[in-house]
């Protein structure tokens, strides 16, 4: 939607941090703005300064990030619990002309303003046929997309890709579980399974479960208890035993969790087995689950990130998102941070990119005649996450220049 620099979501991006973005969406219509970086119910939402060289002002939602429940308050009628499916975020959004005119459907992940050719590639499989087929005041729709193709640590074996609805935001709000149920019918795209709900009683909160498939289900069903935190607790009992009876029957875990829709708030809810499938141990942040942020993290923001940022910045982000998981004293153990500064590196080294002779010999022959000490900083700051090859790079342009 377009707004005013007046707006609250104009000031947002004065007020917080951003990177500026330079795309070209995959109609061909070029697009420049700024990205949020903020980790709350803004997070990765774009204002769009400049379409096809015009100048503009366009507001883009972007998915709230998720939280563990806090004490909020619940809905009077009860709060459904849909499968937290594990895959990729995709927002896809109006894209307007200066005149306010729409032109495009863009799609996007949360850390970037287009797909990525390969999320592309993906999402162009999904059945997406009557996507756009929503009201007019719609502006962007909310998607998980999942499957063997995308794979992470949840295998969706029966899904090759596919996508479910998860929000839509209309230009003010985004919108209740009965308005999503209804976009969903129009675009013919399902919503994530409906595992069962939470009813607040007198003084109790009752579960019930809509999962027919395990007859564990009849342990859980019509459970009470005290607290929404007791009744939390019950359902991460009731996936860890689906999840032990999946490993035993096919060697791997069904459940991530849950999401809870409560109203227009996305609260989700994990069981300790799908943190030991992902890594997770009693000693603290393991390997594995630093890699999966790393993987997460890069495969969003790739080559923006490669290009702009420095390493410190995406270890911050890796901080962040870990700190959702663990405790801060776990993931700021300096034994924690060497391992993510050594994953982040090995990471880097296995990109496919050009190789360092390359890079060097591109840098020596577009600015000849310069000092050691002037390529050295060219290089720092045209490859900030290569700066613990500098020793190397250093003897090569040595080499080269002698």
């Amino acid at each position: 939607m377009l707004i005013s620099e007046d707006s609250k979501e104009y000031k947002l991006f004065n007020e917080n941090k951003t990177y500026d973005f330079d795309e070209f969406t995959f109609h061909g219509n070029h697009i420049k703005g700024e990205l949020l970086l903020t980790h709350d119910e803004y997070h990765g939402s774009l204002l769009i300064t400049q379409c096809n060289g015009m100048d503009t002002l366009q507001f883009v939602q972007g998915f709230p990030k998720m939280y563990y429940y806090e004490n909020q308050v619940l809905d009077s009628k009860g709060v459904k619990l849909y499968e937290k499916l594990d895959g990729t975020c995709i927002c896809l959004y109006k894209l307007y002309d200066e005149n306010n005119q729409l032109i495009e459907y863009v799609p996007k992940t949360r850390q970037k303003a287009i797909l990525e050719k390969h999320f592309l590639e993906m999402f162009n499989l999904c059945d997406i046929e009557h996507i756009t087929s929503v009201d007019e005041d719609i502006e962007s729709l909310y998607f998980e997309m999942y499957g063997i193709l995308n794979h992470h640590t949840i295998k969706h074996i029966k899904t090759y890709i596919d996508l479910a609805l998860i929000g839509a935001y209309n230009g003010k709000t985004f919108l209740n579980d009965e308005e999503i149920n209804e976009i969903s019918q129009k675009i013919l795209i399902q919503k994530p399974r409906h595992i069962g709900t939470i009813i607040p009683k007198e003084n109790t909160y009752k579960l019930e479960l809509n999962d027919k498939y395990y007859e564990k289900t009849q342990e859980f069903n019509n459970r009470e208890e005290n607290t929404v935190d007791d009744i939390l607790g019950i359902i991460k009992e009731y996936l860890d035993e689906i999840n032990k009876i999946n490993v035993n029957q096919k060697g791997f875990i069904k459940y991530e969790g849950v999401v809870l829709r409560n109203g227009r708030e996305y609260i989700k809810s994990k069981p300790q087995s799908y943190f030991e499938a992902s890594g997770r141990n009693v000693l603290g942040v393991s390997k594995q689950e630093v890699k999966k942020e790393i993987h997460k993290i890069l495969d969003e923001k790739s080559d923006l990130i490669l290009e702009k940022y420095d390493e410190r910045v995406i270890i911050d982000e890796i901080n962040i998102n870990l700190e959702e998981e663990y405790d801060k004293t776990d993931v700021y153990n300096p034994r924690v941070q060497r391992m993510i500064l050594k994953q982040l590196h090995l990471f880097v080294e296995t990109l496919p990119s050009k190789s360092l002779q390359n890079t060097v010999n591109d840098l020596v022959e577009q600015k000849p005649g310069l000092k050691i000490g002037e390529y050295m900083k060219i290089f720092a700051d045209e490859n900030p996450l290569l700066k613990h090859k500098s020793r190397l790079v250093y003897n090569m342009i040595l080499k080269k220049i002698q």
